[in-house]
């Protein structure tokens, strides 16, 4: 069983669209830093 996980309800029903392009934008900012550091190890 999964456990609750602690989500303030009233900023996710208000900025939904908000939280979406933060979290978007960490995940490429991350995926580009990994390729990046992938990329960096591969040619060496």
């Amino acid at each position: 069983m999964v456990p609750p996980v602690p989500t303030p309800a009233t900023t996710m029903s208000t900025l939904p669209s908000v939280s979406r392009q933060t979290s978007s934008a960490v995940v490429t900012r991350w995926m580009a830093g990994f390729a990046g550091f992938s990329n960096c190890w591969g040619t060496k």
